[in-house]
């Protein structure tokens, strides 16, 4: 059994808010993920595409930072115009390095997943937009729950999904 995101709202939730605040989709989205063929990375891919309609690039970052980094340097050293970044792993603090070493923080929106000192930092400098939160505590207690209702035969199902929530910078300071 398994409590989890459900991966493919977190690529519709990031979708839908990196085309509201570029007025872009498709070919001018990227997204950098831990690996594409994963499932968990698999489901955020396919809600992206299916909100935003395609992508103007996908890389694989193997949930490093310093891969991050240099893709998304790669990204822009190309002149790929590209309006927003998606980071479906919790490597976004890579994306962000980059874009500082390009002069581009704060002016690319991205959306990242997760919550962890080096994101709130981002959050704080404008670097990243938002973030994918996934609420720990709240997956604990769901498991738990799920096991037991289980095991007691309250329910036949083994997994739970739970809706991301966005977290903006303006908020960073509630998650200490």
């Amino acid at each position: 059994g398994a409590v989890g995101i459900k991966t493919h709202m977190a690529g519709k939730m990031a979708a839908e808010y990196l085309m509201s605040v570029t007025k872009e989709g498709g070919d001018k989205l990227a997204l950098l993920t831990g690996n594409h063929d994963a499932p968990v990375h698999k489901g955020c891919i396919e809600g992206f595409i299916e909100k935003a309609g395609s992508i103007g690039a996908l890389f694989d970052t193997y949930d490093d930072f310093d891969e991050a980094e240099r893709y998304t340097i790669e990204l822009f050293s190309k002149n790929m115009d590209i309006r927003g970044i998606y980071v479906s792993s919790y490597n976004s603090p890579g994306v962000c390095r980059g874009l500082r070493k390009l002069g581009l923080g704060g002016k690319i929106p991205v959306i990242g997943h997760d919550i962890y000192p080096e994101i709130i930092d981002c959050l704080n400098d404008g670097t990243l937009t938002g973030t994918l939160f996934q609420d720990q505590m709240m997956y604990g207690r769901n498991s738990l729950r799920c096991l037991y209702e289980y095991s007691v035969g309250i329910s036949e199902s083994r997994y739970g999904l739970m809706t991301p929530r966005i977290v903006l910078g303006c908020m960073a300071h509630e998650f200490p």
